[in-house]
């Protein structure tokens, strides 16, 4: 067991608690044990395993809060916990893990705001943090350089604008911000997300004014933006084309406008 590189042990209807003694596993690459009904707290020992790539624990009952020693874990580029009843403030010793690429932390019960420095790691592919009980502001600087392809915030309580820097990250396939307290415009800068199946979802908070002309550079594949009261049309000229071929969804009212006028 020393020399084992990969433990898989997923869909395999496990319960009880995860043992400590994995820790000792000190050649471990990848350990999932993702999709069975393991209970209690994430072990600390896990942090132990120095040679670790992937860590997927999600589709559990595990609780608690996600162990600091996960921070020694260096080698990770995977961690999955998504899927369980963990609380507490989300771990912000991540952005210390520099070859972090997924990070799945999604439907669990976390709380708190979501830490300014998420948005640093250089390697970051996917961030899911969607269906959790985060409350607090987007954070403001996305970097230029960012590789985000998947952004989940959907479903929490997060409050304020949409930082115009979310602009900056022309990779995102995947930008959902939906059901959220978020307010005020939407800012012109999302027009510069390029990927040609783009699907941006700010429907159900609370913006306002009209959808920027500028998200018709959006080669998407779905813009919903219904669910926002303050949203009020016409819909420019620019924007026809993602409205008539249904990429564009919009609250009844403001379709009435486009279609029949301001009666």
């Amino acid at each position: 067991m020393a020399l084992l590189k990969t433990l898989q042990l997923q869909i395999c209807s496990l319960s009880g608690t995860i043992p400590p003694e994995l820790g000792s596993l000190a050649n471990l690459v990848k350990l999932r044990l993702h999709q069975n009904s393991l209970t209690g707290s994430i072990p600390e020992e896990l942090g132990n395993l120095s040679n670790l790539i992937e860590l997927n624990l999600s589709f559990n009952q595990l609780d608690g809060p996600v162990p600091a020693s996960l921070e020694r874990l260096s080698k990770l580029e995977r961690l999955s916990l998504s899927n369980n009843t963990l609380d507490g403030s989300l771990p912000a010793f991540l952005h210390r893990l520099s070859a972090l690429k997924h990070i799945a932390l999604d439907s669990n019960k976390f709380s708190g705001p979501i830490p300014e420095n998420y948005t640093g790691m250089p390697l970051l592919d996917t961030l899911m943090l969607g269906n959790n009980h985060l409350r607090g502001p987007l954070p403001t600087t996305w970097p230029s350089q960012s590789r985000l392809r998947h952004l989940d915030l959907s479903n929490n309580h997060l409050f304020g604008r949409i930082p115009p820097s979310l602009g900056n990250c022309t990779s995102l396939m995947i930008l959902n911000l939906s059901n959220n307290e978020l307010t005020g415009r939407i800012p012109p800068e999302l027009g510069q997300l390029l990927d040609p199946f783009l699907e941006l979802s700010l429907n159900e908070n609370k913006l306002f004014g009209r959808i920027p002309l500028e998200l018709g550079n959006l080669e998407a594949i779905k813009v919903k933006v219904y669910g926002n009261a303050g949203i009020t049309g016409p819909i420019a000229d620019g924007l026809v084309r993602l409205f008539e071929s249904g990429v564009l969804q919009v609250d009844a009212a403001v379709k009435r406008e486009f279609l029949y006028g301001d009666e």
